[in-house]
């Protein structure tokens, strides 16, 4: 009896044990999940990624990321590359597949990016390069990721059915011509992952490409229209003094003529 008392009360403080473990992760998943955040992102992006906060409602399968900043590359100045007030993510807790978490939206609003020209390219353009090489890397190093994890806890998998990024805006600033407000559309893409699911880090890839991908396509866009309406310029002012000067040297000519 006295042996059943004992174990009983073992099992009892195993159970209260593992409970107030499960507490504390769920009082701190909020942290976790910044600094998850904040260590995956950099190995995308290669700049510091930085959260202002993260509010976590589990039994409504909400979150919010609050502003989400990405750092520029080095040798760039301007505060930030890109910035969102709020990631809004939506999943469905009971919709877990073989270790796969479900999310049906993530909705990104309020983005600002800064592109900035320096000679050649911008800090968009190295920003989407950086996650272009990181898709390169993973992809190459994937088997021998799978033959080092195979004796450990699977790293968990993610699959979106839905992105979308409202309110966007984007400032160009150019060495020589001056800053420029540009329009970025708003964005939707579905069913990223597939049956497989993502990453962390491929979803930091899946979540950044596309509004990355029209930022820099605005930015080559404004770059050549106003290159060429520079060069327009220059043209039609050299035209303007040659004019000027055989206009000149005809009124000379003129004068001779007359003798004044």
């Amino acid at each position: 009896m006295k042996a059943i008392k004992i174990t009983l009360v073992i099992v009892l403080l195993v159970v209260m044990l593992v409970v107030g473990a499960v507490f504390a992760v769920l009082m701190n998943l909020e942290g976790i999940v910044e600094d998850a955040v904040e260590t995956k992102g950099p190995e995308v992006t290669l700049t510091p990624v930085n959260l202002g906060g993260v509010n976590i409602k589990l039994l409504q399968g909400l979150a919010e990321l609050n502003n989400f900043e990405v750092a520029n590359p080095e040798g760039f100045t301007s505060a930030h590359a890109f910035k969102a007030d709020v990631l809004r993510v939506k999943l469905d807790p009971s919709a877990l597949k073989s270790g796969i978490i479900v999310l049906d939206d993530i909705t990104v609003e309020g983005v600002s990016l800064v592109a900035e020209q320096k000679g050649l390219t911008t800090n968009v353009q190295e920003l989407h390069n950086a996650i272009k090489q990181f898709t390169g890397r993973k992809a190459s190093g994937a088997k021998n990721e799978e033959a080092e994890a195979s004796g450990n806890a699977p790293e968990p998998r993610f699959i979106l059915k839905h992105l979308s990024f409202k309110n966007n805006s984007m400032s160009l600033l150019t060495e020589n011509y001056g800053s420029y407000t540009l329009d970025i559309p708003a964005l939707e893409r579905n069913n990223l992952g597939g049956d497989k699911g993502l990453t962390a880090s491929e979803l930091a890839v899946a979540i950044l490409e596309p509004i990355l991908d029209s930022a820099e396509k605005a930015a080559k866009t404004k770059l050549k229209k106003v290159a060429k309406s520079e060069v327009e310029d220059k043209v039609k002012a050299k035209l303007e003094d040659e004019l000027d000067e055989d206009t000149k040297a005809t009124v000379d000519k003129l004068k001779g003529m007359f003798g004044r």
